[in-house]
């Protein structure tokens, strides 16, 4: 079946009145009610939030997650993923999430998981490290992504504020980090930029968007670009379309932000990139930002293209020129961490042996 690592102990162990679903409830009405445990709006939702989750216990949607997961299912083990997912098990919630192919009725299989898999996801999973950290493993990021202009503005909600869980306020990883052990999560973030997608949706919750949903979306916004600026592009310049500017500089003047802070943000964001000349709607696969030269395809649709980033990450010399502004700077500190990053970078372009091209980077 799914994995082959759970023991017929676990798989039982889910059915029938499973102590963990008491404490796995309190969690979520935890992370719903918060501070405000006496207020009756808040209490009502997480009712109908824990009486939503019991009924999909005691009727867990077994016949759809076959369909939609493409593998045989018995009950116990479909609660044992949507609701006590073990980092394995993780691999299946970035499709579980999906929403279903357009054209399909309503009633599709995976429009009825999407409504368990996201609340969920949002307020359990994403809570603990290990879980979350094999989600984006498994591509869940393009999968959020693809929620955060969901027409369901509750299911859109909770996927925004998970992808910002998982990236701008996430305490677990400092995604500016370069070192070894988060390679693997960095490059998942920096697929978005593949089809700049991310880019469309964000930008797309400047209006319509859930309270205060615009200022998360735009800080989310202001957080990716700055850090494929700041790992993968050369002198750390990277270049928006001129559509992507023209809806910066229509944000800090709309009248619809949540707060002045909102508008300040979007202000800022047009002014440190409107800098540089705009990149063009499309742009050659050489020159873009993305995977494979896939982006001048993808992007045709909707010209909110970047320019300037580079798949790997900086060369050896980007780092060394960086590492050279920085001590100028006098920033002695990040400028020893970037020299470390450019030898380390050459020893392993230099196939992994010997140590002679460190000394030359300091020039």
């Amino acid at each position: 079946f799914f994995g082959g690592d759970h023991t017929d102990g676990e798989i039982m162990a889910a059915g029938g009145d499973d102590p963990r679903l008491a404490g796995l409830l309190a969690r979520v009405r935890k992370s719903i009610v918060g501070k405000d445990t006496e207020g009756d709006e808040v209490n009502e939702i997480a009712d109908k939030v824990e009486g939503s989750l019991r009924k999909r216990w005691e009727k867990p949607p077994t016949e759809e997650m076959e369909v939609v997961l493409r593998k045989r299912m018995v009950d116990d083990e479909a609660r044992q993923v949507l609701f006590f997912p073990e980092e394995q098990d993780m691999q299946y919630y970035p499709v579980l999430i999906l929403s279903a192919p357009d054209g399909s009725p309503k009633e599709h299989p995976a429009n009825t998981l999407q409504q368990t898999a996201v609340p969920l996801l949002y307020l359990a999973h994403s809570k603990k490290w290990s879980l979350s950290r094999a989600f984006i493993l498994g591509g869940g990021l393009t999968s959020l992504v693809s929620l955060l202009a969901h027409e369901n503005l509750y299911l859109r909600s909770q996927a925004v504020e998970t992808f910002s869980a998982f990236t701008d306020r996430c305490e677990e990883i400092d995604w500016l980090d370069t070192d070894d052990a988060s390679e693997p999560l960095r490059r998942q973030l920096f697929g978005l930029s593949a089809s700049c997608d991310i880019v469309k949706v964000l930008l797309g919750n400047m209006k319509d968007s859930y309270p205060n949903g615009g200022f998360t979306c735009l800080r989310l916004l202001a957080f990716w670009l700055s850090w494929v600026r700041a790992l993968y592009c050369p002198e750390r310049k990277l270049r928006l379309s001129q559509k992507v500017l023209d809806v910066l500089k229509e944000w800090s003047t709309y009248d619809g932000v949540s707060c002045k802070e909102e508008a300040e943000l979007a202000k800022i964001l047009f002014d440190d990139f409107n800098r540089l000349p705009p990149a063009p709607s499309t742009i050659p696969p050489s020159s873009a930002a993305g995977i494979d030269g896939k982006q001048a395809e993808t992007t045709k649709g909707h010209g909110l293209c970047l320019e300037g980033a580079k798949e790997g990450g900086l060369s050896v010399d980007d780092l060394r020129l960086e590492g050279n502004e920085l001590l100028k700077r006098g920033d002695i500190k990040q400028a020893e961490k970037t020299y470390s990053r450019a030898i380390k970078k050459s020893i392993e372009e230099a196939g992994g042996g010997g140590n002679g091209e460190g000394g030359s980077l300091l020039n």
